[in-house]
């Protein structure tokens, strides 16, 4: 099994936005001021990044995500926690064809399936609380290659199916705890996320580039078979702050 490398110690726990008849246990607090946050400043500087060069500056993006530091009256606004869910998927930005920003809030114990990301570049920077990740090689015939508007998700689902029978292959476990900030890419492999406290709920701001998941869909993986499912993605629960 792979190994577990700590980044730092965990974060304090903050109040966040929920839907009616949702029970988080979670104060409620709204940000009152009007002022321009460095949240904001962050925000303005990514889509200033992605939007004026032909193609995603990593260094950059990471740089500017590094820089940041969080606090949770900056984007309090935009985490609406639902414990319903294994996570809300949270709108934060986008500019259609060019990227997305979102912030994901999980809940106490839950965690994604293992995924890929569509041919897209992520950036994940963690705004609150811990998230281990499970890596895993990307299982034969799956190699990211296929997704496009020309060719469709078909293809490559129909490739990706046909690999990783006998399972996948764990490579690399991460904590990530406030502040880190991650890289992944189908090339990288296919990973698994997860909010390891069971009292406390996590926040996590994930940058995609292009938003390849948000118009073709992508793959969910069954980690006993290897085998691969297309889906596609469902509503967002807020959009820049408001609940949908």
């Amino acid at each position: 099994m792979a190994s577990l490398s700590a980044i730092h110690p965990p974060s304090f726990s903050f109040p966040l936005s929920q839907p009616a008849n949702a029970n988080t246990g979670v104060n409620i607090k709204t940000r009152t001021d009007t002022n321009t946050t460095p949240f904001d400043t962050l925000i303005t500087a990514l889509t200033h990044s992605l939007t004026t060069t032909p193609s995603p500056h990593l260094p950059t993006l990471t740089a500017l995500l590094r820089d940041y530091t969080s606090h949770p009256d900056h984007w309090r606004a935009y985490a609406h926690a639902d414990e319903r869910k294994q996570y809300t998927r949270n709108l934060v930005a986008e500019v259609p064809g060019v990227f997305n920003l979102l912030m994901l809030v999980w809940t106490p114990g839950k965690k994604s399936p293992v995924h890929d990301h569509a041919d897209s570049h992520c950036l994940m920077k963690m705004l609150q609380g811990e998230l281990i990740e499970r890596r895993f090689a990307m299982p034969e015939g799956g190699d990211g290659a296929g997704l496009d508007a020309d060719t469709g998700v078909e293809d490559r689902e129909a490739e990706q199916a046909k690999g990783g029978r006998e399972g996948l292959r764990e490579t690399q476990r991460t904590l990530f705890t406030e502040d880190k900030v991650a890289y992944i890419s189908d090339q990288l492999g296919l990973h698994e996320m997860r909010n390891p406290s069971m009292t406390e709920f996590a926040v996590s701001l994930h940058l995609y580039t292009p938003p390849n998941a948000a118009t073709y869909g992508c793959h969910v993986f069954d980690p006993e078979t290897g085998e691969a499912r297309h889906v596609m993605q469902g509503a967002y629960d807020s959009v820049r702050g408001v609940a949908t």
